[in-house]
């Protein structure tokens, strides 16, 4: 299959993040995999799913292994990174030198960020250098699980680990209920206002999304992941930008807002989002309204103010 693409360099700044359209063919061959993990103080947790097949994995040092039963002790393999159960998921232990945040995630306790309306976002989106950056929240109306979400599938109690060991089938059903809701909806309004404002905007879309739903949309996105935004974003990059419009973002896993604001201090970050987010200073903007709407209507002005 010929594969057409449209592709957009945007000022210096963003010199290695391309703007590229997708087909709905070819968003339909992207590969239906996920491999997430949760580092716990017990030990880690790891799923991977494929199209048809999911499953996970728990990774135990050996204080933690030796108080479980013998019974559940038998069902490790022994491995230089520490004690694998595995069940339906590769038997190899997830990389301890695997980077997994950027830099030091941006949380701030206390903070009142300054509300703003639509029309001040216009204003910072015409007249400013900024990114696009989305969360879990832009897809929660598509019914795929925000992060919160995700981690209340799992049984995060005392006895997590003998639970899954038992329970494994539970375990990988729920990992499978995840993967059909990341892969087999449809793209929400907010993602088609959202790739034509950064199309006919010029504006670099990132989002730390597993699903494909902004490529279903017609964009490819920057998936930000900590090697990624090593090789392809530099820090003379992000000092020349002056806000990161973040979009359904609640929490800085990645930790790249933290890195952002670590190199350039004066730049802003933007939210909008049904309430604060963890992530905002004092000098920091928030829009409150429903993602779902927001979009749509700054789509229209923004084409509005630019005769598009």
């Amino acid at each position: 299959m010929k594969k057409f693409f449209f592709l957009i360099w945007i000022y210096s700044a963003y010199a290695k993040i391309p703007l590229e359209t997708i087909s709905s063919e070819e968003a339909a061959l992207l590969p239906k995999t996920l491999q997430m993990r949760w580092q716990r103080e017990e030990g880690i947790f790891a799923f991977e799913t494929q199209e048809k097949t999911g499953g996970f994995s728990l990774t135990l040092s050996g204080q933690k292994w030796e108080e479980l039963p013998q019974s559940l002790r038998n069902k490790f393999q022994r491995t230089k990174s520490g004690y694998i159960f595995s069940y339906k998921a590769t038997a190899e232990a997830p990389k301890a030198n695997e980077e997994y945040c950027i830099a030091k995630r941006q949380v701030i306790e206390k903070s009142n960020p300054k509300i703003i309306q639509l029309q001040d976002l216009v204003d910072w989106i015409h007249n400013k250098k900024v990114l696009l950056y989305t969360g879990a929240g832009i897809s929660a109306a598509a019914k795929v699980p925000t992060m919160h979400q995700l981690d209340a599938l799992f049984p995060w109690d005392q006895n997590w680990i003998e639970y899954a060991m038992r329970h494994p089938r539970q375990i990988a059903r729920r990992v499978r209920f995840f993967h059909h809701a990341c892969f087999e909806t449809s793209p929400t309004e907010a993602h088609f206002a959202l790739k034509e404002i950064a199309l006919k905007h010029n504006i670099p879309l990132l989002t730390e999304n597993l699903d494909h739903l902004h490529q279903k949309s017609g964009i490819q996105p920057f998936c930000v992941t900590a090697d990624a935004v090593r090789k392809q974003i530099s820090p003379a990059d992000l000092k020349e930008v002056d806000a990161i419009l973040c979009i359904g973002l609640s929490y800085d896993d990645k930790g790249l807002l933290g890195w952002y604001k670590e190199l350039n201090p004066k730049g802003k970050l933007i939210s909008i989002d049904l309430k604060k987010p963890s992530y905002l200073e004092n000098g920091d903007f928030l829009l409150l309204g429903d993602i779902q709407q927001v979009l749509p209507s700054l789509k229209v002005i923004l084409c509005d103010l630019c005769g598009l």
